[in-house]
């Protein structure tokens, strides 16, 4: 069994994590009591990123994930089976176990500026993306974090607001396999964009690369 370390107190790495694990993330239960803790990416861009994250559990808890490929799948994830890690992230950072029906940011990362710049930069960096919007003559560099919930969606927009970054909440409609799913975009354009990297950043390549590649 791998040994676990667990950090003194809150920290930025700790609020990225968890804006990390709300975005990729998974605690998982199952009926032989395996405790486990999982990331998923994709396999051609998020390699870097994962790795990225696997150094980030060695220095916070002292252990690294396994990490599993899957080519056919063209997918990358990171797991562990431990209990005291899974018991820390849902009691000690509120990391909502199984399902993700209701996401909410924390409390003790809403109230401080610097770790709900370290949550939403986890959270970009797993469920957002960079944008170039044409429209006519112009182009227009867009960033956007996506989610299924509404209530997180205006969460993400007050954390934003809170930092001094506009946004706006962009409801969408997506069809598949003749099924509509509703899901929400907080949308970041035009001179915010620049201000959102200053303030919150990007940690995966994905993201600042495309961004830097837009020509800024």
């Amino acid at each position: 069994m791998k040994k676990i370390k667990f950090p003194n107190g809150m920290s930025e790495d700790l609020a990225e994590l968890v804006g990390i694990h709300l975005g990729d993330g998974s605690l998982s239960l199952d009926k032989q009591y395996d405790y486990t803790v999982s990331y998923a990416g994709n396999l051609q861009k998020d390699q870097f990123f994962m790795d990225y994250l696997n150094n980030q559990y060695f220095s916070l808890f002292g252990t690294k994930l396994k990490v599993v490929l899957n080519s056919k799948r063209n997918s990358i994830e990171l797991r562990i089976r431990s209990k005291l890690l899974y018991n820390f992230l849902k009691n000690s950072l509120n990391i909502p176990c199984g399902r993700k029906t209701d996401l909410s940011i924390p409390n003790y990362i809403k109230s401080d500026k610097k770790y709900l710049a370290a949550f939403l930069r986890g959270l970009f960096d797993t469920d957002g993306c960079v944008v170039l919007q044409k429209q006519d003559k112009y182009r227009y560099i867009l960033l956007k974090i996506s989610t299924k919930h509404n209530n997180f969606a205006k969460e993400i927009q007050e954390g934003l607001t809170f930092l001094d970054i506009p946004s706006f909440v962009n409801k969408k409609d997506t069809s598949v396999n003749n099924k509509i799913f509703v899901g929400y975009d907080v949308v970041i354009r035009n001179k915010n964009v620049p201000k959102f990297f200053e303030i919150i950043g990007s940690k995966n390549p994905r993201n600042f690369t495309k961004y830097k590649d837009m020509g800024t």
